[in-house]
């Protein structure tokens, strides 16, 4: 998917069908969700969308730019000098503080949201063996995890940090991810900062069943497979030109919405544009039904994206902001970044969950519009992604290319 973003470096994808004659918006409509103040736009998610082109072109794959945000910013807080400032940088974060506190209004929004299950969960996690007896979590750093994160500090044995680090990554994610971390082997790394984000949904106007039926999808390399869509016809916020075209499936609620994106000409999509004029017409969906798993580091990424010292065992500078007792020989570093995602699509809703582990390890243990009915049929591959109606955080973005 290394092509994906020859237009504004994000949002692009392969294939649209059906496109019959070109849909231009010019003044945009009230939609259905006009009553929910949102803060989505193309300028708030640009960068969110930056993960894309350096994804794999070879199967379906989804992942959280929340959920390696958070853990990330939970490695910012225990950095200094220049490993903190890029990865602000990276992430496009001028003020941590700031953050700190949107991350914990976030958190509370959310835990208190009632349409939708949506839950993110943090945790610090220190290898007692490989600490020895004088290294321990910074208070001062503990105490930003708890009250800004709401994330609690656990430390246990070599032998059995991963275990525990997976049973609570599962318990926080409904079962939906497990087997993160190697729980075969002694744990090499020092320290692991762990975040979670679970969701749960139903769309606002679900599909009937009864008009989920086989049809043809042709995937990225041509095959064809008779897979189950999804199909309605109602009026949805959408937007069309001679580049794309783009449909939204808001959930209960309208807080939290679902966008599928079509394009004519990937090079010069603009969904920055789109987002900021979409209509809502009535659309003739069919949309597949589909689960996806997937798992990745992000150590590459990142790097792309100019965090260099973080990863270096000499440079780093986590030691003495993240860590008491760390010997002046010793340095901390970050060693992996791992992200395990879940997603299912049916007639109800959807069901999403993500885990981003980062481990820090220490340089001793080097790691590895007119009533017009407008078709939207996603039978080839698309992208999908689902926002945060109210913050415009991007929870999860994924590409279904290939049948199941």
């Amino acid at each position: 998917m290394k092509s994906l973003f020859l237009f504004l470096s994000i949002f692009v994808f392969g294939g649209l069908i059906g496109c019959d004659t070109p849909y231009t918006p010019v003044n945009p409509v009230e939609s259905g969700d006009s009553n929910i103040s949102t803060n989505v736009s193309g300028e708030v998610i640009e960068n969110d969308f930056e993960l894309l082109k350096y994804m794999t072109d070879d199967e379906n794959y989804m992942v959280s730019p929340f959920s390696l945000k958070m853990a990330m910013m939970l490695a910012a807080n225990g950095a200094e000098g220049e490993t903190k400032d890029e990865i602000l940088n990276a992430f496009n974060i001028q003020d941590l503080d700031k953050f700190n506190a949107d991350a914990k209004n976030i958190i509370e929004r959310y835990d208190d949201e009632k349409d939708v299950t949506l839950n993110t969960a943090n945790s610090i996690w220190l290898n007692r063996d490989r600490a020895g007896k004088n290294v321990e979590f910074n208070d001062e750093y503990k105490k930003i995890v708890q009250d800004f994160y709401y994330g609690v500090a656990e430390e246990e044995s070599r032998n059995n940090i991963a275990k525990e680090i997976n049973k609570w990554i599962s318990e926080k994610t409904n079962n939906k991810i497990d087997k993160v971390l190697d729980e075969k082997k002694p744990a090499e790394f020092l320290a692991a900062l762990v975040n979670t984000l679970y969701f749960k949904g139903d769309w606002a106007l679900k599909f009937d069943k009864a008009s989920t039926y086989k049809e043809t999808f042709t995937s990225r390399d041509n095959k064809k497979s008779d897979i189950d869509f999804m199909h309605e016809t109602a009026k949805y916020d959408y937007y069309e030109d001679e580049n794309m075209k783009m449909v939204k499936l808001p959930y209960v609620g309208r807080k939290t919405a679902m966008y599928f994106v079509l394009p004519t000409n990937e090079d010069k999509m603009d969904i920055s544009n789109a987002l900021k004029n979409m209509q809502n017409v009535k659309v003739r969906l069919a949309i597949p039904t589909f689960k996806t798993e997937y798992n990745l580091s992000f150590i590459d990424m990142l790097r792309k994206m100019n965090i260099n010292k973080a990863f270096n065992p000499e440079l780093a500078e986590f030691k003495n902001k993240m860590f008491t007792g760390v010997e002046e020989e010793r340095n901390v570093f970050i060693g992996e970044v791992i992200q395990k995602t879940f997603i299912e699509i049916n007639e109800n809703g959807t069901e999403a969950a993500a885990a981003t582990v980062v481990q820090m390890f220490d340089n001793a243990a080097l790691p590895p519009q007119d009533e017009v009915i407008k078709d939207f049929k996603a039978d080839r591959p698309f992208i999908y992604f689902i926002i945060d109606e109210v913050s415009g955080e991007v929870l999860f973005i994924g590409e279904y290319a290939y049948a199941n």
